[in-house]
């Protein structure tokens, strides 16, 4: 059997998801970077209920050396992502979405930036476009305005928050696993810890993070405002961690540290009307634990926000 070079494994948490999975699936196989030849795809079956184990296993069987099929109970996806990261035998790591596609150069685009600057960076992120419910560019692709380097130090408002339309570093990996205790979040954490250790990531413009936003509004981000777990436990895990993180790791709260916060707590604050998913005593806890993390933010960062009311 040839032994296979693997510039990439992709990882996919799959929890039913039939209605998309051949398109997430069939992105990774029609890239430009010949798949069969460089490209592992690792297909983590999280206790799907509907047909999506059946379909990862019709690709298992026409690709058996490419693709690894994980089948396990239901776990959440940083179960998930952790399980498939014990697979993985890439250069680079990506964790796509089962309902998203990349467009077909980003895997060589993306290959051919690491390549030329393999000992500056660990990250390479594109930029995300949405389709579905709504269509256009992310809020955050005003940074892709062409290849290059993110100093964060030096850039604080070039914010990168998404884990499935960056691509790691395997060596950057090895013993960082998903925070299996978080609800939201967790990938941005987890991606944010490994840019901070060398303070700078790459973008390459001309890759495309396919982002779906599903009809029917059953996404994490779309259904989060309806769970506890949005708020306090955020808060908690996502702001107050960062902040600790910064201060253990550099002594001080970067900007671009404060930048990230105050930029995605636009989607928590604005809870009037949340009483039918918090208590009095809940709300009360999660504007004393706001004021707290504001605490750390420069009054200049929260005025810079594009997008808050």
């Amino acid at each position: 059997m040839e032994q296979k070079n693997f510039f990439f494994s992709i990882i996919m948490a799959i929890y039913n998801v039939e209605e998309f999975l051949d398109e997430a699936i069939t992105s990774i196989i029609d890239q430009a970077l010949d798949f069969e030849h460089h490209i592992q795809l690792i297909l983590v079956n999280d206790g799907s209920v509907d047909a999506s184990g059946e379909i990862c296993l019709k690709y298992k069987e026409a690709y058996p050396e490419n693709i690894v099929f994980i089948d396990k109970e239901n776990g959440g996806a940083s179960s998930a992502r952790n399980e498939g990261l014990k697979y993985a035998k890439g250069k680079y790591i990506n964790f796509l979405d089962p309902d998203d596609t990349l467009s077909p150069s980003t895997l060589l685009k993306v290959y051919d930036f690491f390549e030329k600057n393999y000992s500056k960076v660990d990250v390479v992120s594109i930029p995300m476009m949405m389709f579905g419910k709504t269509s256009g560019p992310h809020l955050l692709n005003y940074k892709f305005d062409k290849t290059r380097l993110v100093h964060i130090l030096k850039e604080h408002t070039g914010i990168q928050l998404s884990a499935p339309s960056s691509f790691v570093k395997k060596e950057a990996v090895k013993n960082h696993f998903f925070n299996e205790d978080m609800a939201y979040a967790e990938d941005s954490e987890w991606l944010t810890k490994i840019i901070m250790k060398r303070q700078v990531y790459g973008i390459v413009s001309e890759g495309q993070y396919n982002y779906r936003r599903r009809e029917d509004a059953s996404s994490a981000t779309q259904t989060g405002k309806n769970d506890k777990k949005w708020y306090v436990d955020y808060l908690k895990n996502f702001s107050r961690e960062l902040i600790n993180h910064s201060i253990t790791t550099l002594g001080y709260v970067p900007r671009y540290i404060q930048y990230m916060i105050a930029y995605d707590l636009q989607w928590r604050i604005n809870i009037e009307d949340r009483t039918d998913v918090l208590t009095d005593k809940e709300v009360e806890e999660f504007f004393d634990l706001l004021e707290r993390i504001l605490a750390f933010i420069d009054d200049d960062i929260i005025f810079e926000q594009k997008s808050l009311n």
